[in-house]
């Protein structure tokens, strides 16, 4: 699948998601937590992922929601 608010990598056992919107400091939206919710999805259907890994992509991990 295709995200425009995360990256997701599968690094053999592990998953990671990037969030990915550094110049709103990696504000929640509600297009990025869909997104999140997919890439969960994503990886719980994979047997070979054993741990996942939430990232943000700059300077910060997130701000919190964008209201």
């Amino acid at each position: 699948m295709t995200y425009s608010t995360i990256i997701y990598e599968n690094l053999e056992a592990v998953a990671r998601i990037t969030l990915n919107r550094p110049q709103r400091v990696n504000a929640l939206d509600r297009a990025m937590l869909g997104e999140i919710g997919a890439a969960l999805d994503e990886a719980e259907a994979d047997a070979a992922i054993r741990a996942v890994i939430v990232q943000g992509a700059g300077p910060a991990f997130s701000s919190g929601f964008d209201l």
